[in-house]
């Protein structure tokens, strides 16, 4: 994959980085879960993100939304929804400032959120929108997986929209 990546094992390899707890604070992956993660991702392979028709779910008008995160901003992330279902509070933090490139504590904690279902606000205002933050993850090979992305066609009326990877691009 691309230099991103195994700047991001670098980084990791000398200092670790943070997790989500149910509190929403801080701990430390232990290097023997997150390394052959990382090295698999550095050491190649053909991935890319699947392209249209992607599956999109409706809420009911009125159905709470589930939970997201709603911003990303320095040393915090904001998360909307039903924070409650994944065990969260509406804030986790992180050291650093909120930037794509060069946080790993962020998109640790980024990935953490998806592997818990958390979906990822879409917002074309945000300097940082969450939805974009993770396909920029997805984009690095960081997140190998599937996201979430919230958006609204209304004050009560949400849609996710999931975005895959797939193999051999």
């Amino acid at each position: 994959m691309g230099s991103g990546c195994c700047d991001f094992f670098g980084a990791v390899t000398r200092c670790g980085v943070g997790r989500l707890t149910s509190a929403g604070s801080r701990t430390k992956y232990s290097q023997a879960r997150i390394l052959p993660l990382l090295q698999a991702l550095c050491g190649g392979g053909s991935v890319r993100r699947k392209g249209p028709p992607y599956k999109i779910e409706s809420g009911a008008p009125g159905q709470q939304p589930p939970a997201y995160v709603q911003s990303i901003q320095s040393g915090k992330v904001t998360l909307g929804g039903d924070v409650g279902s994944l065990g969260l509070g509406n804030e986790a933090s992180f050291e650093g400032c909120a930037v794509v490139d060069g946080n790993e504590e962020l998109a640790a904690l980024m990935c953490d959120l998806n592997e818990k279902g958390a979906a990822f606000a879409y917002d074309y205002k945000a300097s940082i929108s969450p939805s974009q933050f993770m396909a920029t993850l997805q984009e690095k090979g960081i997140v190998v997986g599937s996201y979430k992305e919230i958006s609204w066609s209304g004050p009560q009326s949400w849609h996710l929209t999931v975005y895959e990877m797939e193999e051999g691009a």
